[in-house]
C-alpha cells in the first residue's frame, strides 16, 4: 500500500485530518531500478522503509570512504589546481 492510501487510512482511524504540508508533499527519489524520479507518497511502505535505511546508512558515510570509491579529478582553472570528485560517484553515493 502506498504512503499517499496509508495517511487516508490513518485520518479515518484518527478521526483527523491528513495534515496539509503532508499532502503538498513533493520529495523525489530517484529510483535506480526505473531509473526515473518517484515521488514519495506514491512508494509502497516498505519500498519507502529500506529507502531511508540507505539514505541513513550512506550518511554515515566519511569523507575518507567516499574518496575511496572515486578517483578524484584535478582541474587547473587560472593556474590554481582543484580536486573534483568524479560527478558518477557522487550520484552514486547521493542515490545510496
Amino acid at each position: 500500500m502506498k504512503l499517499r492510501d496509508l495517511l487516508k487510512i490513518e485520518s479515518v482511524v484518527d478521526k483527523r485530518a491528513v495534515p496539509s504540508d503532508m499532502i503538498e508533499l513533493d520529495i523525489e527519489y530517484f529510483s535506480e531500478s526505473k531509473q526515473q524520479n518517484i515521488d514519495i507518497m506514491d512508494m509502497h511502505l516498505v519500498h519507502f522503509i529500506r529507502v531511508f535505511v540507505k539514505m541513513q546508512n550512506a550518511e554515515m558515510m566519511t569523507v575518507d570512504e567516499i574518496m575511496e570509491k572515486c578517483q578524484p579529478i584535478t582541474v587547473n582553472i587560472d593556474g590554481v589546481e582543484y580536486v573534483r570528485l568524479n560527478e558518477k560517484i557522487m550520484e552514486d553515493y547521493k542515490n545510496a
